[in-house]
């Protein structure tokens, strides 16, 4: 009897095998192609050096970025944040608001993305900020605070 079974395990076998590689390369041929995204260049490539608008914000988190604004497109606005400093902190992101500085995030805060590392990072401001000036929160969602806040018009940090 355990003859017979190692028969028809083999003969099972030797039918499932070439069905398996069938079967993956007619997935591989009729999967669909892969997405492409583009990044737009006007989030791409980094603003030229000496651009108007450029702030230097050092604040008590141990965070000190460079920040520039600029106008990618009619009615449209971009800020670019470059770290000097490694930031030190778990989770960093940066929201955008219109409303006026609090110590907690805005309810009708919109956020922007995170900022990690030292490369430039350029967000584009919402539609509706074009002629706002609006404020930056960089909060942290490991202690779920904000570390500081960045008004746009004077670039400078509000008094604590």
């Amino acid at each position: 009897m355990n003859r017979s079974l190692r028969r028809w395990h083999f003969r099972l076998i030797s039918l499932l095998a070439p069905a398996a590689v069938v079967t993956l390369a007619a997935a591989i041929a009729v999967r669909r192609a892969v997405p492409v995204n583009p990044v737009p260049g006007s989030l791409a490539t980094p603003l030229p050096a000496g651009a108007p608008g450029t702030r230097r914000l050092v604040r008590e988190a141990g965070l000190t970025l460079e920040l520039r604004l600029s106008s990618p497109s009619p009615g449209g606005r971009a800020v670019e944040l470059t770290p000097l400093v490694e930031p030190h902190t778990a989770d960093l992101l940066v929201y955008w608001s219109a409303g006026p500085a609090t110590a907690a995030l805005p309810a009708d805060a919109v956020l922007l993305g995170p900022l990690a590392g030292l490369q430039p990072v350029r967000y584009l401001l919402p539609q509706g900020a074009g002629g706002t000036a609006g404020r930056l929160f960089l909060y942290t969602t490991a202690d779920g605070r904000v570390l500081s806040q960045l008004d746009l018009a004077s670039g400078e940090a509000p008094a604590p």
